[in-house]
């Protein structure tokens, strides 16, 4: 068995069920004051009224129109023309509501409301739908998907899409079906409208069923089942059993196909509706894939019966075509025949009727864009004759305004440049000012700090005791360390920034003049990155480097006669990287010098640049800091 099925059509018609009817309304317009709501009260009423007394509700209608009219409130002159226009098409009179329809979509677009104007465009689809006349409903429904695209607004595009693929379905294009419902799931996931996604999954359920797609139709039916679950719409989920119990059929499943059309019979509540029909015939056909052909034959009998009226071509070319094949088994060729004979007039009444609707559809878009394309024309032309009145205006406005705005620019941009001028200059002479007295600072800065070494090396001429005469010396070499930073900065002009190479080059020199004696050959190899570093980095880096440069020249090579020290300073990775290394003997950790003043010097230090401090004493000694306080400047 290929197909059998037949679509739920739904249509989402806009209304307040919480309003009173129709006559609790009319008593409200006898002391409710003339305005907007009154308009909406009109509306309703013949919202109300329209299915069993239209001529009650064109006259309400009317008089909203009116009303609103008087208000100058053009939504409530759009929707009562809307329902007026939907009560005169109750009354067969199409001229008087295309009248109205025209009426209140030129409203819409003279007051800016194009949203109203693309509802009116599906409401009138919709319209001609329920008339029966489909190439003129895809006509108002393409129309209003054009519009509503234009605008970006998806919930009327979803609305629109539905209405387009509810028809296609009818009409059996399942292809293009399938394409307007993959469009409208996009947009329904987009907004997370759960129950439009489930709709969608559920049209894409059915449209693989009739292209034979019966896995794709059996992912979408599942899909749209988790969702109803979720929304606790137990009716939508039984419905959704007898689509995966025909999609498993298809793929002959037959077992599983029986568990979910068993439970679509047992739970539908209305027993009349298209889904248990189908689900009826379904399990028939199941049946007779499990040998129960009797029982199969009057489950088709039945649903053959159901539809046999209703109008559902396709549905009864199915069915007839299993009933044949079913007759054949049991030997009942006479039935066999009868139905065989069904299925060939149906199938050939649905090739006639499928190519007028082809040639319907294509006329119906040619009407549309021809008519698209006269209002596009029109209104170009309107809004040619409209710019080339303004333009004469504006062109002699414009003329003045460049006169006076040329006047005016002119005064201005001479007081500019006059200010800047001032500006600049009074900048000139405070950045001179600030470089002066920053050169000046740092060369007193410097003179305190060679001072303050001249005094130590003074003192330390007295000292006869060695360990204190080494501390003045330590920070005698300390201070001339940070002394040799001011230098550099009143030296080179630059206030802000060390040149790190040459400053190790120096403070290395100077600490081998220091340190080291005539028997002893020490000699120092840098590696030192093209690196400029703010002075409150330059400083505390700089009392680390002489206090291991000191350390190693001093205590590295006691047994030697000769040795080497190796300083590498680079960026890497963001983190600024220190290392200096000896070749000498090495520092002892469990020595009592390990807490030394030089060692907590250095570790404090470390605390104010954020470093890591890393020793390795296995080859010679080797510190390494690893910073992440610091502060670069260009060159």
């Amino acid at each position: 068995m290929n197909r059998i099925f037949a679509g739920t059509y739904l249509f989402m018609l806009l209304h307040t069920q919480a309003l009173p009817q129709a006559d609790s309304l009319i008593q409200l317009l006898s002391w409710h004051k003339a305005d907007t709501t009154k308009v909406w009260i009109y509306r309703d009423i013949a919202y109300y009224l329209k299915p069993e007394n239209p001529d009650s509700a064109i006259y309400y209608a009317t008089k909203g129109y009116d009303l609103a009219k008087q208000l100058q409130f053009s939504s409530g002159m759009i929707w009562n023309l809307n329902q007026a226009a939907l009560a005169w098409t109750e009354k067969s009179n199409l001229d008087s509501a295309d009248a109205y329809f025209s009426t209140a979509i030129q409203l819409s677009y003279s007051s800016g409301d194009t949203i109203s104007a693309g509802n009116l465009l599906n409401s009138i689809g919709i319209n001609y739908y329920f008339q029966g006349n489909f190439s003129k409903a895809i006509q108002y429904y393409d129309s209003s998907l054009s519009l509503f695209d234009r605008l970006n607004y998806n919930e009327g595009m979803a609305r629109s899409l539905n209405n387009l693929g509810i028809i296609y379905r009818i009409r059996r294009n399942y292809n293009k079906a399938l394409e307007i419902y993959r469009r409208s799931l996009k947009i329904k996931e987009f907004l997370g409208d759960s129950t439009g996604i489930a709709v969608s999954h559920y049209n894409l359920g059915y449209a693989f069923t009739f292209l034979n797609d019966q896995e794709n139709s059996l992912k979408h039916f599942t899909q749209a089942a988790d969702i109803y679950k979720k929304l606790n719409n137990q009716e939508e989920v039984y419905k959704t059993s007898m689509g995966k119990g025909a999609a498993l059929y298809n793929l002959g499943e037959f077992d599983e196909a029986y568990k979910e059309l068993r439970f679509a019979i047992d739970h539908l509540t209305h027993k009349n509706s298209l889904e248990y029909i189908q689900a009826v015939v379904y399990l028939g056909a199941v049946l007779m894939h499990k040998d129960s052909t009797e029982k199969g034959i009057a489950y088709m009998e039945k649903g053959y019966a159901a539809v046999e009226n209703s109008g559902r071509i396709d549905l009864l070319k199915n069915i007839s075509f299993e009933l044949s094949r079913a007759y054949e088994q049991t030997g009942d060729y006479k039935k066999a025949a009868y139905h065989w004979k069904n299925h060939s007039i149906l199938f050939d009444s649905l090739s006639g009727e499928q190519k007028q609707w082809a040639i319907e559809e294509m006329q119906a878009r040619f009407d549309t864009r021809e008519k698209e394309n006269m209002i596009q024309i029109q209104q170009i032309e309107l809004l040619r004759q409209e710019d080339q009145k303004k333009l004469y205006l504006i062109t002699a406005i414009l003329a003045v305004l460049l006169f006076t705005v040329s006047i005016v620019f002119a005064v201005k941009q001479y007081k500019l440049r006059k200010y800047l001028q001032i500006a600049n200059n009074q900048i000139k002479i405070t950045l001179e000012e600030k470089d002066s007295l920053m050169k000046e600072i740092h060369h007193r800065v410097k003179n305190n700090l060679q001072m303050v070494s001249s005094i130590l090396s003074i003192q330390s001429r007295e000292i006869s005791d060695q360990k204190a005469l080494e501390a003045v010396n330590a920070s005698k070499t300390r201070v001339q360390s940070m002394g040799l930073i001011h230098q550099f900065l009143y030296g080179e002009g630059e206030f802000r920034s060390i040149q790190m190479a040459a400053y190790v080059k120096n403070l290395t020199a100077y600490l081998l003049s220091a340190y080291c004696s005539p028997e002893k050959e020490v000699k120092i190899h840098t590696e030192i990155e093209e690196l400029y570093l703010d002075v409150d980095t330059a400083i505390p880096l700089g009392l680390i480097l002489n206090e291991l440069i000191t350390n190693s020249i001093k205590h590295a090579f006691r047994e030697k006669s000769q040795g080497s020290v190796y300083i590498s300073l680079k960026k890497t990775d963001g983190i600024l990287k220190l290392k200096v290394m000896d070749d000498g003997a090495g520092f002892d950790l469990s020595r009592p010098e390990k807490n030394s003043f030089g060692l907590t010097l250095l570790e404090t230090l470390a605390k104010r640049l954020k470093a890591e401090m890393h020793i390795d004493s296995s080859q010679g000694t080797s510190i390494e800091y690893s910073i992440a306080n610091y502060h670069l400047h260009s060159a």
